[in-house]
């Protein structure tokens, strides 16, 4: 029941994932690449929702990886989600509890470090789902 099955990976025009996405890949993830843009309009398309969204902090000027978790979990309750930040993130990272299903994760990470993360979220996400 931890694996994790269809990752939506967010890509900002500044950060390359190809080591995420080739660790996923290694531990038999499917991963989709989106700009951050698409986004929100990727969950859902074709009835089909990703496991896990994998989203730097920073986003752009009005908006994050929380804000974007949030969104999505408007729309469609039960996704989790995986924030990459950077030291230069840390003073704007939030200091109340994360939503279920939330992890924050620094970068640089190891594969270890994504993996444990990525499926603790996946499974409080999954909770949600349950009746």
């Amino acid at each position: 029941m931890d694996e994790i099955g269809w990752v939506l990976v967010v890509e900002t025009g500044d950060a390359a994932r190809g080591g995420l996405e080739r660790d996923l890949v290694a531990a038999g993830c499917t991963v989709t690449r989106v700009d951050s843009r698409e986004a929100l309009a990727a969950v859902g398309r074709g009835g089909a929702i990703p496991d896990l969204i994998v989203t730097p902090w920073k986003l752009g000027t009005h908006t994050d990886g929380l804000r974007l978790h949030r969104a999505v979990a408007e729309r469609t309750p039960g996704i989790a989600s995986l924030i990459l930040f950077r030291p230069e993130d840390v003073d704007r990272l939030p200091e109340a509890p994360l939503p279920p299903g939330v992890r924050l994760l620094s970068d640089p990470y190891d594969a270890g470090r994504l993996l444990s993360s990525a499926r603790g979220a996946v499974a409080e996400a999954r909770a949600l789902r349950r009746p």
